[in-house]
């Protein structure tokens, strides 16, 4: 056997080797039996979380320790001041698929549809939230979880002009990495 073909041989077992070896990280539990890495949360047509036989949709939240590091889906049932409406396709119930699309909430407390968050997934996973203003008009926070701290896992870019509209005065625009710094989960300043 030519010497180029024993490396791709050995290549290719090596690779198919690595692929197998890989383990899934989801629904995973740590040593002390607490959630630990990506978790399922099956979810409801408004995108709550439910259980999985009346679920449409599911997604994934980040956990550590048995604590989710940063609630992606909301688990409060009072939220009748909001209207929320998905785009994308929604399946039978009982037979949920991962959640893709956009999610977004209106506030209708002033008698008007004011969005005012914008959230999109992708394969179930978050993929950018932004939240605006009550007018709508303009995105004083956007949070975006394709971007990753050194590419470590639960972390996520965070942008906002929350200065603007505390204080209104002139924009300022305040850049983070959410992520774990001395052993704590925080959103930490771009400089």
């Amino acid at each position: 056997m030519p010497k180029i073909y024993r490396i791709v041989l050995f290549s290719l077992v090596a690779l198919s080797l690595k692929i197998s070896a890989q383990t899934d990280t989801i629904n995973k539990l740590d040593a002390k039996g607490k959630k630990t890495g990506y978790w399922k949360v099956f979810l409801d047509e408004r995108v709550m979380p439910i259980d999985s036989a009346n679920s449409y949709l599911y997604g994934y939240e980040f956990f550590e320790s048995g604590k989710s590091v940063y609630p992606v889906f909301i688990t409060e049932k009072n939220l009748t001041r909001y209207k929320i409406t998905y785009e994308g396709k929604l399946p039978e119930k009982g037979n949920p698929m991962a959640i893709n699309g956009t999610l977004k909430w209106f506030d209708t407390k002033y008698g008007s549809d004011e969005l005012i968050l914008l959230d999109e997934f992708e394969g179930g996973y978050p993929k950018v939230f932004k939240e605006y203003c009550l007018s709508g008009s303009a995105v004083f926070q956007m949070l975006d979880f394709t971007k990753k701290y050194n590419n470590e896992v639960g972390t996520f870019y965070r942008e906002s002009y929350y200065g603007f509209i505390i204080a209104k005065s002139k924009e300022k625009l305040t850049k983070y990495w959410f992520r774990k710094e001395k052993n704590k989960w925080k959103d930490c300043e771009i400089k």
